[in-house]
């Protein structure tokens, strides 16, 4: 018997672990959701409160307990060993990407569990490449959701943008001042446009001073475009000159800027849509040509 284990190799005990951890799983999550259910159902009715950061822990699903236990034990390695200066420029990158829950810590600490998970496919291949490639590629994967993100909410910024200055510039004029313009133009509009001057507008009503705020709000979007109209708003103010004539001149600006974005849209979509285009061809060449080869090359060789 022990002759027979000792000749398992090293592979097969692992995937054999890994098994029974995935098994566990299942069976956690399959016995558990009922009382997950419950668990839900007295919770939104507010029964009880919601205890301490350890209750709230030992409430959550096994593989949810395990892998916040991992990511705690990652966090403290990441403040003991990175530097706190790499944490400003991921912290404006996740302030743009509008996620407020994230901290940078966290995110490494992401980082370096994708990682490790992913080297553990190579590990299982029995191969030190393939783990150091895994590896690699699971530690750049956060950063490759987080930059997505950034740009799929600057491009939404960009879209939006030329309209809302529109509203903004129509507005104005019978509006008290400027911030009660942009309210009332908030109030109409939803996006994330129209979120980011609601934020700088609280920071306003709180007491800062509007070109701080909204130059706050300029770092938060990222954007070109918005930084160029903050940039022109504060000019104006500093000279005192009208503001309708600013908003106005950014409008149009604006308004060429997202036709010039629509058109790069355009002609990017043409060249990604050109190697299909391709291969579809050469399908129906292969299709309409390709019995005509066959029986050409069947009757040169009986000839």
């Amino acid at each position: 018997m022990l002759e027979r284990l000792s000749s398992i190799p090293f592979q097969g005990w692992l995937l054999f672990f890994f098994l029974v951890a995935f098994f566990i799983l299942v069976f956690n999550i399959a016995f558990t959701s009922q009382s997950q259910k419950i668990f839900t159902r007295v919770r939104n009715m507010e029964i009880f409160t919601t205890g301490t950061d350890e209750e709230r822990l030992m409430k959550k699903p096994l593989h949810q307990r395990l892998y916040m236990m991992l990511q705690q034990k990652v966090e403290i390695f990441v403040e003991k060993h990175v530097q706190r200066g790499k944490y400003a420029p991921l912290q404006a990158k996740l302030i743009q990407a509008n996620d407020t829950k994230t901290k940078p810590v966290e995110h490494w600490a992401k980082k370096i569990i994708f990682a490790m998970g992913a080297s553990v496919l190579g590990l299982i291949l029995m191969n030190p490449l393939l783990m150091i490639f895994f590896g690699a590629l699971g530690f750049f994967i956060p950063d490759s959701k987080l930059n997505d993100k950034i740009k799929k909410r600057q491009y939404q910024i960009r879209k939006t943008v030329p309209d809302f200055l529109d509203l903004l510039t129509a507005t104005a004029p019978s509006a008290k001042n400027l911030e009660d313009a942009i309210r009332q133009v908030c109030e109409r509009n939803s996006g994330e446009i129209s979120k980011e001057f609601r934020i700088a507008l609280n920071e306003i009503n709180s007491g800062a001073r509007r070109r701080d705020a909204l130059l706050q709000m300029a770092r938060r979007c990222g954007v070109e475009e918005i930084d160029s109209l903050v940039s022109q708003i504060n000019q104006s103010e500093n000279y005192g000159t009208p503001i309708q004539k600013t908003l106005e001149a950014q409008s149009e600006k604006l308004r060429k800027m997202k036709k010039l974005l629509i058109e790069t849209k355009a002609q990017k979509a043409s060249v990604t849509l050109l190697l299909p285009s391709m291969f579809l061809l050469m399908t129906c060449l292969i299709i309409v040509v390709g019995p005509s080869v066959v029986q050409l090359m069947g009757a040169g060789g009986m000839m």
